[in-house]
């Protein structure tokens, strides 16, 4: 009997720095703003728990980006089921429907270099207004766009946005 492969495949490489993204299962919108909260809280306590070096984020109503560097690759499936259970638990809580499923399962996709990188921390930066959240990345309180604004400054954000600028093309 062959075995189904897990969907979708996930590669799994020590000290490596990876962008993971997860959405909700129909893409329904969780658009509570105690959930988002809980969501940092929890994806902040489970990267140092499990000794990941989370560099950047964004939550958004039916899906969210990590950027972090995982330290002991096996984990990573682990940290990514506890952060959907504890959400999944809250909202199923808040809505009185316990042992729904929330989350749809994570992709994770391993920097390949530096551009990559900073691509991707853009992207993560620039997900709210490409989603018509907000009309600039520091409007939107529920990513780590404020953090590097705050201590890095405007020079350094803009600086990043220009050298390493997300393309995405339009085919109609």
């Amino acid at each position: 009997m062959q075995r189904l492969l897990h969907h979708p495949p996930h590669i799994l490489v020590d000290n490596t720095w990876y962008f993971i993204t997860a959405h909700t299962l129909g893409e329904k919108d969780v658009d509570r703003e105690d959930f988002k909260t809980i969501w940092i809280n929890t994806v902040k306590e489970l990267t140092k728990k499990f000794n990941y070096q989370l560099y950047a984020w964004v939550i958004l109503d039916n899906h969210y980006h990590i950027l972090c560097k995982v330290r002991n690759s096996q984990e990573l499936p682990t940290l990514i089921n506890r952060l959907h259970g504890r959400t999944s638990y809250y909202i199923n809580k808040k809505r009185n429907s316990q042992g729904k499923k929330i989350w749809r399962n994570y992709w994770d996709r391993i920097i390949r270099n530096e551009e990559d990188f900073w691509v991707k921390f853009n992207y993560i930066h620039y997900n709210p207004v490409k989603h018509r959240y907000v009309t600039e990345p520091g409007k939107w309180e529920y990513s780590s766009f404020r953090y590097f604004l705050d201590r890095k400054g405007e020079i350094w954000v803009a600086d990043c946005w220009q050298s390493y600028p997300i393309i995405e093309y339009d085919f109609e």
